[in-house]
């Protein structure tokens, strides 16, 4: 892996987002692989969603009074996503979910 980039970037290149995300080391790699296939999906259908408001800002698509139930619905499955990825159980709120996956990050960097 090259500074800076992932060992999917290249491959996936137009596909999916290229940000860092930390998934779980996993000891089966065919599971992980799975993992994320699962988490690519799930970024996508937000994307996806996003776009089907192409005259929206951001602050318009993610303001809770006026988000679109398409994109709510995007990332009420990211989440799901996510926290099957990291323990069996949902997290009780974002907050906890945010504060392992930096809690992740920075036992990486």
């Amino acid at each position: 892996m090259r500074r800076g980039v992932t060992q999917t970037e290249g491959r996936d290149r137009g596909k999916s987002p290229n940000h860092d995300t930390v998934v779980p080391g996993e000891a089966r790699p065919l599971r992980a692989r799975f993992a994320w296939r699962r988490l690519r999906v799930t970024i996508r259908a937000v994307l996806d969603a996003r776009e089907q408001s192409p005259g929206s800002t951001l602050a318009d698509l993610y303001d809770p009074l006026t988000m679109p139930p398409v994109l709510a619905k995007a990332h009420a499955a990211l989440d799901r996503t996510v926290d099957r990825l990291y323990r069996p159980e949902p997290f009780e709120a974002d907050s906890d979910r945010v504060a392992l996956l930096f809690e992740r990050y920075g036992a990486l960097v």
